[in-house]
């Protein structure tokens, strides 16, 4: 089962669109999943603009958050 996530800006505000969602492949542990939500944050959004990621379960509809905010860094 995939990873999801939703990424927020610096005053944990979700950010809007496809550019705050976070997917991740599901075969990978919580630590490299957190490395991968950095990587993408890094490498598919605007510089510095999210800084923290919620992992959820379930639907974008009905999210079911099982983390809190995770500081991804600059």
């Amino acid at each position: 089962m995939s990873h999801y996530g939703f990424y927020y800006d610096s005053n944990k505000k979700e950010l809007m669109g496809s550019d705050g969602l976070f997917k991740c492949d599901g075969r990978l542990n919580y630590p490299s999943t957190i490395k991968e939500a950095r990587h993408q944050a890094k490498t598919k959004l605007p510089k510095g603009k999210a800084k923290y990621v919620r992992l959820f379960r379930g639907n974008i509809q009905k999210p079911s958050f099982y983390t809190d905010y995770i500081y991804i860094g600059d």
